[in-house]
């Protein structure tokens, strides 16, 4: 009799220790078999091979001759039974486990647990996220799954870009419909297609550019945004009168022809330009307006005065943003235009090795008398062997008598680090100045901009202030400005005694600058109003994409 520590209950049914062990040789048996590429056995067969291996089961096979055998028969079969009770309980038991499993209804994995809300904000996310670290369109999401495809259809906005590089003529009518009357963004642009270096490939790619043009027009007063290049001959098929009443956003690389004067916008808010200076004016709405002037050396220079021209017909202008990597130049003249932007509240320049390309001319003469905030980005690129004077970075300074409004300036003036640090060490060599970084030092005197409340430095010169009447200065951001040094407080601080402005200055703050200790004595020096950030802030306190991102033309490729 089997002892009750090896009675083992299962689905109601108890199991000794023999029932396992047997029920265990019979799926060795079936195993074996199996393995030995049979796909079935005979119930005889299986326990043949199973009296084999325990002899209980001999006399199992042959009639029983005397009553010994019959007891041996029946303790036999007694066990065949155990082993059916075993398996019984245990089908039991899983149709037992497939009743539950599919009563209860299993939730949907990860994403499709979430509502269509928040699925829709993550398709938006993918399609309008980094496309330096992602590439996917609408069409793609859609793909997905039948979930995203049912919340994709009716979100109309990821269906508004189209590109000539990512979608193609086929998919235009497509995104045309399910972008539902929201409009539409075309980008005619390929960034393979190279004139100048041609590639056995391209004419395939300017064949698909020219599909994709001809299939757009049709829809050209739903565009809301339109980028194109046109240095190419398929960007002439955009040659033509066309009345684009929904364009608010236009912008235009290297045409020489001028295409966008043909077109007809009115209520255009914001235009960018790659290498293009407009000739006549565009729209009275217009309030944005960026220019790049990037031509290689060797290039003839572009003549701003029809910029000014420019700028003279349209007064709307709010926000101006102008980059010069290329010289420049007004026509000689001995009167130059003067040009006054009165909406223009806010300033950007950017501007590359400034004393050689002739901007200055061209900045001094657009007044902006309204003009709160200004951000001047200098930057030197060429191998200079002598410091810049200060006059190369303040003089783009607009004028202080006509600018009593500019409250903010934001200064970047950076150099080419590994070339000028050699340089430098020779400068110092030469200038006997102990170790000193006399000369490297860029000066703002108050009097270019006497009415200035708040600063943000981001330089790798080190820079001074200076002025017998000081600018009333409330806030100082100090920006990885790697050789600026304490003496920069020292100035703050005998400026403000100065002109009593002391009390009301509010705030230093420092993020990367290695030459300012952090202590009580630096704190001091500004009223202990100094703060510290150990790790870059949230918003950016410097240049990061001021205008390599804002002025980029690239954003949707």
């Amino acid at each position: 009799m089997v002892a009750m520590d090896e009675v083992f209950v299962l689905a109601g049914v108890p199991v000794d220790g023999d029932t396992l062990e047997l029920f265990e040789i019979v799926m060795n048996v079936v195993g074996e078999r199996r393995k030995r590429g049979h796909k079935r056995i005979r119930g005889r067969d299986l326990w043949l091979e199973v009296s084999k291996r325990d002899s209980q089961f001999l006399r199992l096979l042959t009639p029983p001759s005397n009553t010994m055998e019959v007891e041996q028969t029946a303790n036999a079969a007694t066990s065949v039974k155990k082993v059916m009770s075993f398996v019984t309980a245990v089908s039991e038991s899983l149709q037992e486990t497939l009743t539950y499993l599919t009563s209860v209804k299993s939730p949907g994995w990860g994403l499709l647990a979430l509502p269509d809300e928040l699925i829709g904000n993550i398709i938006e996310l993918a399609v309008y996220g980094d496309r330096a670290e992602i590439d996917l369109s609408a069409l793609q999401l859609s793909h997905v799954c039948r979930r995203f495809r049912d919340v994709a259809i009716h979100l109309p906005v990821i269906w508004t870009d189209l590109s000539c590089r990512s979608h193609g003529h086929a998919l235009v009518g497509l995104y045309a419909e399910r972008s539902n009357g929201l409009g539409l963004n075309i980008c005619s642009n390929d960034n393979y297609l190279n004139p100048k270096e041609p590639h056995p490939h391209d004419r395939y790619r300017v064949d698909a550019c020219g599909r994709f043009l001809q299939a757009t027009l049709p829809y050209c007063d739903e565009w809301r945004s339109f980028f194109y290049l046109g240095n190419h001959s398929k960007h002439l098929l955009l040659r033509k009168d066309l009345r684009l009443p929904r364009l608010v956003q236009l912008r235009v690389c290297k045409d020489n022809i001028h295409i966008f004067e043909q077109y007809e916008m009115p209520i255009i808010n914001s235009v960018h330009f790659f290498d293009v200076i407009p000739q006549r004016p565009l729209a009275s709405s217009l309030t944005s307006f960026s220019i790049i002037l990037n031509k290689p050396n060797g290039m003839n220079m572009d003549d701003c005065t029809s910029l000014l021209k420019f700028f003279e017909a349209t007064p709307s202008i709010v926000d101006l943003q102008m980059r010069f990597c290329c010289g420049v130049k007004i026509e000689d003249t001995s009167i130059v235009p003067v040009v006054t932007l009165e909406n223009v509240q806010v300033f950007k320049l950017d501007v590359a090795n400034p004393s050689h390309t002739g901007v200055y001319r061209l900045v001094q003469s657009i007044q902006m008398p309204n003009l709160s905030a200004m951000d001047l980005y200098v930057s030197y690129e060429n191998r200079h062997q002598s410091p810049p004077p200060n006059s190369d970075v303040f003089d783009l300074l607009p004028d202080p008598s006509i600018h009593a409004n500019l409250r903010h300036l934001r200064l970047s003036a950076t150099f080419n680090s590994y070339f000028w640090n050699y340089h430098e060490a020779e400068f110092l060599k030469k200038s006997k100045s102990n170790g000193k970084l006399f000369g490297f030092i860029l000066t703002l005197d108050a009097t270019k901009a006497p009415y200035l409340t708040s600063l943000t430095l981001r330089t790798n010169f080190d820079f001074r202030l200076t002025g017998t009447q000081f600018f009333p200065l409330r806030h100082l951001e100090l920006d990885k400005c790697k050789r600026v040094t304490r003496a920069l407080l020292k100035d703050l601080r005998k400026g403000l005694g100065r002109t009593n402005e002391r009390e009301a200055f509010q705030e230093v703050i420092l993020y990367d600058c290695p030459r300012i200790p952090k202590n009580n004595r630096s704190s001091n020096l500004v009223g202990g109003k100094m703060r510290v950030l150990l790790k870059a802030p949230r918003i950016p306190m410097g240049f990061e994409g001021l205008y390599r991102e804002k002025l980029s033309f690239w954003k949707m490729t």
